[in-house]
């Protein structure tokens, strides 16, 4: 049975007219802002943790301290301290990289390998593998890794790995490159044909970036025959790097 309402339609009457809602399809239209909220809610409250440390110049600090730690004066205590401020407030992958390049550097100043210098490489290793975890293909981090197993004295196999690694993530850096190409030269008799390959263009992309500094580094390593087939004489380059690496040679020979 209907009845008509004032509009002159119909309406149903008898158990129809009883019908509700459940409660759960009341709620319905409130679940998705309800879930919305709750994702957005930690980037929200990390982002107010932060502001009093950007307010307060904590990234600041940390660049100007490290920047600072050069040199025989060199307060390295203050860097690493700010560095490690900074990691509290931004527990973020580059602080991280930052953070463990600094240690590193200090563990060199120190003697590298052994006394002081051991919990500034854990240390810094455990920062390494924080920031690779969260950024697997940056080749920067790769190659502090490797660095550090160099200086930790770990097999020199799984060193080069590393290294290897470093160029594949990023393949491109010139002053990365020249990076590599110095640990590179301390691990010769551990390449392989893989990693000889792939050194060709480091070689080149480090001699690029600084011709006269690469060379210096070659002759120091008594590598020069080692890197030269990377700069074949009929190329530009290759004509470029003879001339070069002659001259050194000669100064070398001339000085006493």
């Amino acid at each position: 049975m209907v009845r008509t309402d004032g509009a002159g339609g119909l309406s149903p009457t008898g158990h129809g007219a009883g019908l509700r809602r459940s409660p759960l399809r009341r709620w319905r239209r409130y679940l998705l802002p309800a879930v919305l909220l709750l994702l957005a809610l930690p980037p929200a409250l990390d982002a107010g943790r932060r502001l009093p440390a950007s307010l307060a110049g904590v990234q600041a600090e940390a660049l100007t301290a490290t920047w600072k730690a050069t040199g025989a004066d060199a307060d390295w205590e203050a860097a690493l301290a700010a560095r490690e401020r900074q990691l509290t407030w931004f527990p973020d992958p580059v602080a991280q990289q930052r953070t463990a390049r600094l240690l590193l550097d200090r563990a060199m100043q120190t003697g590298g390998r052994t006394g002081m210098a051991a919990p500034l490489l854990e240390r810094a290793r455990l920062l390494a593998e924080a920031s690779l975890s969260r950024g697997p293909a940056d080749g920067r981090v790769w190659a502090l890794l490797a660095h550090l197993s160099f200086l930790r004295e770990d097999d020199p196999f799984r060193t080069v790995d590393l290294l290897r690694l470093s160029i594949l993530t990023s393949p491109a850096d010139p002053g990365l490159a020249f990076w590599r190409v110095d640990l590179a030269l301390r691990l010769r008799p551990y390449w392989g044909e893989t990693v000889e390959e792939l050194l060709q263009e480091q070689f080149r992309l480090a001699f690029a970036w600084a011709e006269r500094d690469f060379v210096t580094l070659v002759l120091d390593r008594d590598a020069l025959l080692a890197v030269q087939q990377a700069f074949p004489p009929g190329e530009a380059l290759g004509r470029r790097f003879n001339e070069v690496a002659g001259d050194a040679v000669v100064r070398r020979l001339a000085s006493p």
